[in-house]
């Protein structure tokens, strides 16, 4: 199931974090370098969300591009 997003300049903290995550760097250093406290719910609710493949994303593309 692919989302719909609108992107924004904040987009590549988003993508750059799960992409860091997915590269199996612990979630600690990766909540210190982001500057998240101890409790990591902010990655878990709004960070790690699944990828779509490249033929969905260029698809998502056109449909934001004909709505």
């Amino acid at each position: 199931c692919s989302r719909l997003y609108k992107f924004l300049p904040h987009s590549t903290r988003h993508a750059s974090t799960s992409a860091v995550f997915r590269q199996s760097v612990p979630l600690y250093t990766l909540r210190k370098t982001a500057g998240w406290s101890q409790r990591f719910s902010t990655f878990v609710n709004f960070y790690n969300h699944p990828l779509s493949n490249e033929t969905d994303f260029g698809k998502d593309i056109f449909n934001l591009a004909t709505v």
